[in-house]
């Protein structure tokens, strides 16, 4: 039943943009692109926390930006 009431929905999406579906289509995969980089933010900040934690990572990043500096 839920998945009747979402194709439904769906067709009604669609019916709006029925001169340019291209746009339609275009704006329904930006829409679901949003929670995944939402996602990945998240993912990015627990990394750094990560980093921060960890020893090796932060020797890593120091000589890297002593080798940067040189140049």
């Amino acid at each position: 039943m839920d998945f009747e009431i979402a194709l439904l929905s769906f067709l009604q999406y669609l019916k709006a943009f029925s001169d340019n579906l291209w746009r339609g289509e275009l704006d329904l995969e930006l829409t679901m692109l949003d929670p995944l980089w939402e996602h990945l933010a998240t993912i990015e900040r627990k990394l750094e926390i990560l980093a921060k934690q960890e020893i090796r990572i932060q020797l890593a990043n120091n000589k890297m930006i002593n080798l940067w500096e040189q140049k």
